[in-house]
């Protein structure tokens, strides 16, 4: 075997996991630059390269990492058992093992005579039955990190109450339970008889489940269509749940009080609810709240406001939205009447607020003077909020995102710095979002959106989408386009 070849084993796109941070890539070149030096022959190949096309590399020594997806894991542990039986793995199979499974690793102990606190593998409450434990324990599941899965347990009430929560099964299982047990074929040829009843119980002590979420979020966010329903229609396992909140601190009070569950919040929104999300995400840092985390999805307004009146010459004047303008300002919006020539106001919510804003737009134009007029002075400064600036300056980045009827415009969104990333859910738990999918069939409201049509110029207005059934995000919001126009047209009242 080789001393100075080696063969660094990388994820997809070159991932190599680290142990604290397991979803922060390190640098695989840099690595290689590094052992390089100390007279390493290093070669990089995917995990897939390794399994696919590269076959059956002998006396070679492969340094790898691991991923926190569970569909990943499986299969670096099993192309590793592979390249094992010819090659040198660092770190070796075993502590790959101990590493992917803590009763595997307790067996690892004893054989090596590791002391330390007395423990039990087990893998049924009746396992345990046999047994003369001592309370109080700590129980823990044999997957899991940074203290999920780990529960103090001062009884034998408590551990079967913990246990049972732990093997809870869901509705799709207990139906195959039923098939199982009542309507399998009762006899084959050649083959032996067989009980179904006991069949049947055998089949529902083997499967667990493993859903423990809580997804909390706005409740505009839960009528948002999708091509599978909304979060109103669908149907949470019985461990989990969706909850309405009106604050991500609520949501963030709903870990706290849940440790045992994965709360996750749907963060979705502009500039105005953004440092709120962030701050939560803070506060979870600093008190250790393992157990929360956030989906987001951060949009900013300057950027499409670009791309709409760089291709669009027909607009004549915004109203700028209020909220948005409370948090950053006036001057984000200058670009539109010093470049484009484009008048412009800040409007607040009341009917008055609105009708200052027309008026003053109206103005500029006849004048030929556009200028960002904040005619929300009583809550709007100049320069905005400097608080919620910094932080999100603090916490969050620029990100390319995807707009509907505008498509993919750079620097439009936000996401978590690298530092607050563990919080991220999209990255805590491996999801693999869709971007650019576009709206239901038949939905225009990229072109409202945009004004190149009116709400009643959508071929769904009024029929398959209404405020109780919508098939847009702009009928979605109660201060959306077209919810607006369903709601005060004559025709739809």
């Amino acid at each position: 075997m080789s001393n100075n070849e080696l063969i660094l084993i990388t994820g997809d796109k070159q991932f190599y996991g680290q142990t604290r941070k397991a979803w922060v890539p390190m640098d695989v070149s840099l690595i290689k630059e590094r052992l390089s030096e100390k007279g390493f022959d290093v070669t990089i190949n995917t995990i897939q390269d390794m399994c696919n096309r590269i076959i059956n590399p002998e006396n070679k020594t492969i340094l790898y990492s691991f991923s926190q997806k569970d569909n990943v894991r499986q299969y670096i542990r099993d192309v590793l058992t592979f390249l094992s039986r010819n090659n040198r793995i660092i770190p070796s199979l075993d502590l790959l093992y101990c590493h992917e499974n803590k009763g595997f690793q307790e067996l690892y102990k004893k054989d090596k005579g590791f002391t330390g606190l007395k423990a039990w593998y087990f893998s049924s409450l009746q396992d345990i039955d046999a047994y003369d434990i001592p309370y109080p324990v700590v129980l823990k599941t044999i997957y899991g990190s940074n203290g999920k899965g780990v529960f103090l347990i001062r009884n034998r009430d408590e551990l079967e109450k913990q246990v049972g929560a732990l093997t809870e099964i869901g509705l799709i299982t207990k139906l195959d339970l039923c098939r199982r047990r009542y309507f399998r074929k009762r006899t084959y040829p050649d083959y032996p008889n067989h009980s179904d009843y006991k069949d049947y119980l055998q089949y529902k002590e083997y499967i667990t489940k493993n859903e423990n979420f809580i997804l909390a979020a706005f409740g505009d966010m839960t009528r948002v269509p999708t091509s599978v329903g909304s979060l109103q229609t669908v149907v949470a396992s019985k461990n989990s749940w969706i909850k309405i909140v009106y604050s991500p601190f609520k949501a963030l009070e709903i870990a706290k009080n849940n440790p045992g569950k994965d709360v996750v919040f749907f963060g979705s929104g502009f500039e105005t609810t953004v440092p709120g999300i962030a701050l939560s995400v803070r506060e979870a840092a600093e008190g250790k709240v393992d157990n929360y985390s956030v989906l987001s999805a951060f949009w900013v307004i300057p950027p499409p406001l670009r791309v709409i009146v760089t291709s669009d010459s027909s607009i004549h004047g915004f109203i700028y939205p209020g909220h948005v303008s409370a948090i950053i300002g006036s001057t984000p919006y200058s670009f539109i009447s010093n470049d484009f020539h484009i008048a412009g106001a800040i409007a607040g919510f009341e009917p008055a607020d609105v009708l200052l804003a027309v008026n003053s737009i109206i103005d500029q134009i006849r004048a030929g003077k556009p200028v960002v007029d904040n005619v929300y002075g009583r809550v709007v400064k100049p320069g905005g909020n400097p608080a919620a600036q910094k932080i999100m300056k603090e916490m969050l980045e620029s990100k390319d995102a995807y707009w509907r009827g505008l498509g993919k415009i750079p620097a439009s969104g936000l996401k978590f710095k690298k530092q607050f990333s563990f919080y991220d859910a999209e990255l805590k738990y491996g999801i693999d979002l869709k971007f650019g999918s576009g709206d239901l069939s038949g939905c225009r409201c990229g072109d409202v959106l945009q004004g190149k049509i009116s709400p009643q110029e959508c071929p769904l207005f009024g029929m398959a989408c209404k405020p109780d059934s919508p098939r847009g995000p702009c009928m979605v919001s109660f201060e959306g386009a077209c919810s607006s126009h369903y709601k005060y047209s004559r025709r739809y009242t």
